[in-house]
């Protein structure tokens, strides 16, 4: 027997919950019956997909691969559906850049949710880092992109969706129970960046430049896989979005503080190219946009706000 799609959507539920009994519940299935899906599914493929622990599970390996191939499975799916079925033929394709975090904050339900709220366009998603939304933006590959803190361009407009809290990450052994570190005592540690020059990178020095601290000499790692790893095994610590780790301190493996006496804030905006507005459904993605903004500023609260003026 074959893994189904009602499987890997299962599973998916699964990794992005941290927990079996909390995935069931948005599911409407029984814990025991979702337990029996990841049961058959391992059995079918021979390996382990869950490292289970005293919080819930994460994903082995494995489950990690399969986890990331049954997203890209389903997102086809979707695709297919929408382009076979009569009633998409009228519906225009707009492709929209999404952030990695905001995907793993909302779950593909979510955004398949948000699509279904532009009913006269055929809304398609793209998970990918801002760097890459705003270059495909350009190329036309991308309609719009929601993306953070984007750097001043004449070829673009864009309006403000969220306002998102960075968070100090460290591994599990040197949480405080205070849930807080203050900016400077940050500095005193072992700190890492994904790259010089990104968007974490310079509100980090901004900040510390408004309360007139220096910024020492960083490790800088290149890949957000590669420094979750060296955060969760305690070579180092990082300054990051929520969504990049909440799942990750959902289960332990990471521990998340609030930077409290200099909060450090991105923005997140919607953005569209200035030379193609008049051809865009501008109106019609807002709405699901603004869903989304909201969905996430309920499940990070205090972490993700809305603007007043979104």
């Amino acid at each position: 027997m074959n893994l189904t799609l009602r499987q890997l959507r299962y599973f998916g539920r699964i990794v992005e919950a941290g927990n079996i009994t909390r995935a069931a519940k948005g599911l409407n299935l029984a814990p025991t019956a979702l337990s029996f899906q990841v049961k058959e599914m391992e059995d079918r493929l021979g390996v382990k997909l869950l490292d289970r622990h005293s919080r819930g599970v994460r994903p082995t390996d494995r489950g990690s691969m399969l986890y990331q191939r049954s997203r890209q499975i389903l997102a086809l799916v979707r695709e297919t559906e929408s382009e076979v079925s009569e009633r998409e033929v009228t519906r225009p394709v707009i492709e929209m850049g999404i952030l990695p975090s905001m995907v793993r904050l909302l779950g593909l339900d979510s955004l398949h949710r948000a699509a279904g709220d532009a009913p006269s366009i055929n809304l398609r998603f793209s998970e990918m880092p801002s760097q890459g939304q705003v270059a495909q933006l350009m190329s036309g590959e991308l309609h719009f992109a929601l993306a953070r803190e984007l750097a001043p361009l004449p070829e673009l407009r864009w309006v403000d969706v969220l306002k998102e809290r960075l968070v100090y990450v460290t591994a599990p052994q040197t949480a405080r129970r205070s849930g807080q570190f203050q900016l400077h005592e940050i500095l005193a540690r072992e700190l890492a960046f994904y790259r010089e020059g990104d968007s974490i990178w310079r509100r980090v020095h901004a900040a510390c430049s408004a309360a007139d601290l220096t910024v020492p000499s960083a490790q800088i790692v290149g890949s957000f896989f590669m420094l979750r790893q060296m955060v969760a095994e305690g070579q180092v610590s990082a300054v990051a979005p929520l969504g990049l780790v909440q799942s990750d301190a959902s289960v332990g493996r990471l521990a998340v503080h609030e930077i409290a006496d200099q909060p450090i804030w991105h923005r997140i905006s919607l953005a569209w190219r200035v030379d193609t507005e008049e051809q865009l459904p501008i109106e019609e993605v807002e709405k699901p946009v603004a869903a989304l903004a909201t969905e996430l500023s309920r499940s990070a609260e205090g972490y993700l706000k809305v603007p007043r003026s979104a």
